[in-house]
């Protein structure tokens, strides 16, 4: 019935009246509730696609809320298990996965000491210069960009070797300088002179900020940093080893650990990243010195899960 109104052009005018027929005026009523019907229908499209968007990123938000308590959670896991082998028998921990679960979403926990990484703030220029070469650097370009970290991190304006300072850093078109101060984060070292960019994502998982050690405790050692430096994780500083590695090593009584908790839901995972000190017995039990959302966890830069 729609369609025959819709088609009829032809309606005359009443002559006395010059008014169209009731037919034609039930032709234009018709098409103007279709308008409307269309126009309202528009806007109900709109609303169920705003609406739909809404409801899907509040599930994202859901589910990132779920996945971050989680994480925390798996720190926590790892604290009161650091408090309690702490209290009892106080053993090294180098950053092998443990799996678990919180609330029925899995986790993926590393417990590192950080004795057992190296320190950007107090190391040796030797061990440095070993770290970078385990890197990729050649031996020159190694010592180098071990100069520059001591002269980023300390308070004099003397170049340290290869040279680091200010003038360095002119001559390189940079607009900055060396901050001739600590390191405060493991991304600082991006913004030395000759630090590749890509290095920074294999720099996190051996180096830390925390251990406050020349040197790193072989007892205590990543399996990553252990690889890079060829150095063998029994290493005993009272033993006879290759003299040239002894300034590499130092041993730590210190109870730093770096703690990384990855929660995992479908294809989304959220990782805690933090670095707690503990002090079993006392008040308050662990503090933590830095938390921050950490990258996802791989296998082949710590141990394997157990």
């Amino acid at each position: 019935m729609f369609s025959t109104c819709l088609l009829q052009t032809d309606v005359e005018p009443d002559a006395s009246t010059g008014l169209t027929h009731p037919d034609a005026q039930s032709g234009f009523a018709l098409m103007s509730v279709i308008w409307t019907i269309a126009i309202v229908a528009s806007i109900t499209l709109v609303a169920l696609s705003i609406s739909s968007a809404y409801v899907k990123d509040a599930s994202v938000q859901d589910r990132f809320v779920k996945l971050s308590a989680a994480a925390d959670a798996g720190l926590y896991i790892a604290v009161d298990e650091l408090l309690k082998r702490e209290a009892q028998n106080p053993s090294s921990h180098d950053g092998t996965l443990t799996q678990t679960s919180f609330n029925g979403i899995p986790l993926l926990i590393s417990i590192q000491d950080t004795a057992g990484l190296v320190d950007l703030n107090t190391a040796r220029p030797e061990l440095l210069a070993a770290l970078f070469e385990g890197l990729g650097a050649s031996k020159a370009e190694a010592s180098r960009l071990a100069d520059e970290v001591v002269d980023w991190r300390d308070a004099d304006q003397r170049p340290n070797g290869a040279g680091g300072e200010a003038p360095a850093y002119a001559a390189a078109g940079l607009q900055y300088g060396p901050k001739n101060s600590s390191f405060v984060s493991l991304n600082e070292a991006g913004q030395l002179i000759h630090f590749p960019a890509p290095w920074l994502k294999q720099l996190d998982s051996v180096a830390t900020l925390h251990s406050g050690l020349t040197g790193v405790d072989p007892t205590k050692m990543s399996p990553r940093l252990a690889k890079l430096l060829q150095l063998n994780p029994e290493a005993n500083l009272q033993a006879e080893i290759d003299q040239q590695k002894r300034p590499f090593l130092s041993a730590s009584s210190s109870r730093v650990f770096r703690i990384r908790s990855q929660a995992a839901l479908q294809d989304a995972i959220f990782v805690r990243d933090a670095t707690v000190q503990m002090n079993p017995g006392g008040f308050p039990a662990f503090e933590i010195l830095d938390w921050r959302q950490g990258q996802a966890i791989s296998n082949t830069d710590i141990g394997q899960p157990r």
